[in-house]
């Protein structure tokens, strides 16, 4: 009977030792296979590896929009200006010059102020978008996104007469 349970205990002994160099050998190979599958990549020179990244670099995505704006085609310019198809800055100006009616130019060296469709300015208001850049005696010049544009208050005709304001480009 003792000699069954030397026997016995030199089993199990062995079959713990198998069990784990067993177990060992699968963790190493888990751990190989992991460096090899994240790290190999990186380091190898496949042609095939190659072939693909040429092949991704003469590719042409077409974009379907199917009434949608292409998410790839910028907004704004570099200096953050809106690259939509709407108008551009000098039609913009000339629609809003439309609804401006110089009234007439209250004028002091200090503090010349102006009378824009009824309503008293100073330099440095703003009229909706349009800035107010200068008051002269006979004209003003107000800006759209840094666009000057000039606005005569008189005008001048062929015989020489004066009169009422005129709309100059600057």
């Amino acid at each position: 009977m003792k000699k069954m349970n030397r026997i016995h205990k030199l089993l199990v002994s062995v079959q713990m030792t198998w069990s784990v160099f067993f177990n060992t050998l699968v963790f190493l190979t888990l751990i190989i296979s992991s460096v090899c599958f994240f790290v190999g990549p990186a380091f190898s020179e496949d042609p095939l590896d190659l072939r693909a990244q040429e092949n991704m670099s003469s590719a042409v995505f077409i974009y379907d929009a199917n009434g949608n704006p292409d998410p790839f085609v910028p907004l704004l310019d570099q200096a953050g200006e809106d690259l939509s198809d709407g108008p551009s800055k000098e039609e913009e100006l000339a629609l809003r010059i439309q609804r401006i009616n110089v009234n007439g130019v209250l004028w002091d060296e200090d503090m010349p102020l102006v009378m824009i469709n009824h309503k008293i300015y100073k330099k440095g208001d703003k009229i909706v978008d349009l800035l107010i850049e200068t008051i002269n005696e006979d004209s003003v010049i107000l800006s759209f996104k840094g666009l000057p544009h000039k606005i005569s208050l008189i005008e001048k005709n062929n015989s020489g007469d004066q009169g009422g304001a005129n709309v100059d480009a600057q």
